[in-house]
């Protein structure tokens, strides 16, 4: 199998799903989120994001994608509703369709392995990749930043993804409306230092297994 023939298959699935009120909404909140994904990331997507069974999605997309932007972009909409994800290296094994209902390969395979094993570890994000190795690797660096998110409420999660957005303890303190020295405290608390470095491993990582 050459290199540009190896993809990855990312399966979403709510968690708890039946647990929450207003089904409905959320349904429609994340059909939406996989259109937005669809047109933000649409240079690296092989087959478009949409609900394949229930509350799961699914999508295909290049290597060397930034996998975890796109991860990332679902949680953030979706909070504080949890969403956990599988994401499957591999090959395919049937032709190319508009949806990935109708398809097949290791790369679906995988992220399905990946889906069940994140459920009974009780995880949000499990990866399957060829190179175990790195996989084992990549995945005490993703326990560890779920375990440090885990403990993040509502105004930590926002400004911590208002400062990735922003880029500055200023610009946050200003959209926030309060000082300065609240948003560092906050952000301290979130461990956001680490946590945006070891994102940044992961990206790299990944990147370099695929590239």
């Amino acid at each position: 199998m050459k290199k540009e023939d190896i993809f990855f298959a990312i399966t979403g699935d709510i968690v708890s799903s039946k647990e929450i009120s207003d089904r409905d909404k959320i349904q429609k909140l994340l059909i939406q989120t996989c259109e937005e994904v669809n047109k933000l990331f649409t240079n690296y997507i092989i087959v478009n994001f949409s609900i394949t069974v229930g509350d799961e999605i699914q999508g295909l997309i290049k290597r060397n994608s930034p996998v975890f932007e796109i991860i990332e972009y679902f949680e953030k909409v979706l909070f504080p509703v949890k969403i956990r994800f599988g994401v499957g290296e591999g090959g395919i094994s049937t032709s190319y369709y508009s949806t990935t209902t109708k398809m097949d390969g290791e790369c679906f395979i995988n992220s399905r392995k990946g889906i069940e094993e994140g459920r009974k570890e009780k995880r949000l994000l499990k990866i399957i990749i060829k190179d175990k190795k790195t996989e084992q690797f990549l995945d005490i660096i993703i326990l560890w930043i779920e375990k440090t998110k885990v403990e993040w409420d509502k105004i930590v999660f926002r400004r911590f993804y208002l400062y990735k957005e922003l880029g500055s303890i200023e610009k946050v303190a200003q959209r926030e409306k309060v000082t300065k020295q609240s948003i560092g405290k906050c952000l301290k608390r979130a461990k956001y230092d680490l946590i945006l470095k070891s994102e940044m491993v992961l990206a790299k990582w990944i990147s370099t297994e695929n590239g």
